[in-house]
């Protein structure tokens, strides 16, 4: 039984280069890292899935070499993966369009957790058919871990498992909010984005976005005026942008004036924004003038 956890260990840690390998090709480790951490609650238990899958397939064919495995087994592993670069082929979301496939990489990003879950649901079918299988030709008499399963009946579970997963996902599927649409609007609404200024401590701050996306990078321009206080702050530090989630995004790149002066104007890049229906933008304290926050809605 050792070899066959083993079995599911590697398939599961293999699962998952799939996924950072993907990720990581198209914007980075950094992102790969941040996106398992924002979806481990899923991603865990998508790869642990596959990974227990494999392990009782391991366990079937040693036990019984029954060739009637090898399709549950083929089907639902088919199943996992698919969803598994499904989840990390929302990231292609910036070479997709190039080559013609604009509307297959926005419905990716708008139902991730969708396809996830299609491979959480997955595993959970495709693991009990693993112990149907098990329980059919009494393979749990040369086991003890599975020795309970002859007071189960295990097609009763699959068949409960296959129904209860089918009503899940499409209630999923058509309760999943049209983040793409957002993201739409925000790309053909930026320039109705408004210019906000804020006069403190004789500094006037004054930011616009000019381009609020959730699938390519977010801009603000900003310039400061003062005629008392040295400018003299990495603005890449300093500044924040809160979406409507609550996620706080920092700047990538500042281009614009060098840190100093009296007067500064440039344009603050960040990542793409998840829920652009309302930002906040934020500049704090830290900067040696007090703090701003300017907000906006999305029209």
């Amino acid at each position: 039984m050792r070899k066959e956890i083993l079995h599911g260990i590697v398939a599961g840690i293999l699962l998952f280069l799939v996924y950072f390998g993907i990720v990581s090709f198209v914007q980075g480790t950094g992102h790969a890292i941040q996106q398992f951490l924002d979806l481990w609650y899923l991603m865990i238990p998508l790869i642990a899935g596959f990974g227990i899958q494999a392990g009782l397939f391991s366990y079937i064919r040693a036990s019984l070499k029954a060739l009637q495995a090898n399709a549950s087994m083929a089907a639902s592993s088919a199943m996992s993966s698919g969803s598994m670069i499904a989840c990390c082929a929302h990231h292609l979301t910036d070479v997709l369009p190039v080559i013609g496939f604009t509307g297959l990489s926005i419905f990716l990003t708008q139902y991730q957790s969708f396809f996830i879950l299609l491979g959480i649901f997955s595993n959970i079918v495709g693991i009990t058919m693993m112990m149907s299988i098990i329980q059919k030709h009494k393979l749990y008499e040369s086991c003890q871990i599975f020795s309970r399963l002859e007071k189960i009946n295990m097609q009763k579970a699959r068949n409960s498992a296959i129904i209860v997963s089918a009503l899940v996902l499409v209630l999923v599927f058509f309760t999943t909010p049209s983040s793409t649409a957002s993201a739409t609007s925000s790309l053909s609404n930026q320039s109705e984005f408004a210019s906000v200024s804020d006069t403190k401590s004789n500094v006037t701050v004054e930011v616009k976005p000019e381009k609020i996306s959730s699938t390519e990078n977010s801009e603000f321009s900003i310039s400061f005026n003062t005629h008392s206080v040295d400018l003299g702050f990495d603005l890449a530090k300093v500044a924040s942008v809160e979406d409507a989630s609550g996620k706080i995004y920092s700047p990538t790149q500042w281009i614009g004036s060098p840190a100093g002066g009296h007067h500064r104007n440039g344009k603050l890049v960040f990542p793409p924004i998840e829920n652009p229906s309302k930002i906040r933008f934020k500049i704090s304290s830290e900067a040696g003038i007090s703090e701003r926050i300017f907000e906006w809605s999305m029209p």
